[in-house]
């Protein structure tokens, strides 16, 4: 699922810069 998401959103132009393990990880990152 991440990758799919991950390939939507770079051929849409944007960039992915980081990836989360999972929800709470993402989460956190997000926040910081």
């Amino acid at each position: 699922m991440r990758m799919m998401i991950k390939g939507i959103l770079s051929k849409n132009g944007f960039d992915v810069v980081g990836e989360a393990q999972n929800g709470v990880e993402a989460i956190d990152k997000y926040k910081s």
